[in-house]
């Protein structure tokens, strides 16, 4: 139930993403005035209804970990986003959860 593209680097979303207003606004939300964009390309996806994706860890692939931003456009999905501070967290249930927004971000950082 998953849909992926890649945006063309230079394109729009690209450029607006790694604008230096957007780099301002995370350097805010994460007090790290050294954070910087990475080369990885930026990533569209969509999520229909009914669709999901096993827990996972993303794996820390900078040092720095890496954070990567969640924005999300539109949602007419019935998805939600879950996450825990570890697999531990999972068993016992401590698992918070958010329903995105249009025009939302969220930030997770890799660990």
């Amino acid at each position: 139930g998953r849909r992926a593209a890649v945006a063309p680097v230079g394109g729009a979303a690209d450029v607006m993403l790694r604008s230096p207003g957007i780099l301002a606004r995370l350097h805010r939300a994460v007090g790290d005035e050294a954070l910087t964009s990475s080369n990885f390309p930026i990533e569209f996806r969509e999520y229909v209804a009914g669709s999901s994706m096993l827990w996972h860890k993303d794996d820390i692939l900078t040092d720095p970990p890496q954070l990567e931003l969640i924005y999300t456009l539109v949602n007419t999905s019935d998805s939600a986003t879950c996450w825990a501070r570890g697999h531990l967290d999972v068993l016992r249930g401590d698992i918070r959860k958010v329903c995105t927004a249009p025009n939302s971000g969220l930030l997770v950082k890799a660990c």
